[in-house]
């Protein structure tokens, strides 16, 4: 499945490509572990509001 990522204010754009290339990573890789650490960080507040404590 492709997905195409616009973002809306171009510092965004900016940065993600600056990161890539200082890092040696592609542009996609970047905005997967963005996403996948908004996702864990949402899942874990998640988690502490129905009382759930995980100590992993």
């Amino acid at each position: 499945m492709e997905i195409t990522l616009q973002a809306i204010k171009p510092i965004i754009h900016d940065k993600l490509y600056t990161l890539s290339m200082e890092y040696n990573v592609t542009v996609d890789t970047l905005v997967n572990l963005a996403l996948k650490r908004f996702i864990n960080d949402v899942e874990t507040l998640r988690n502490l509001r129905m009382g759930k404590v995980d100590l992993d």
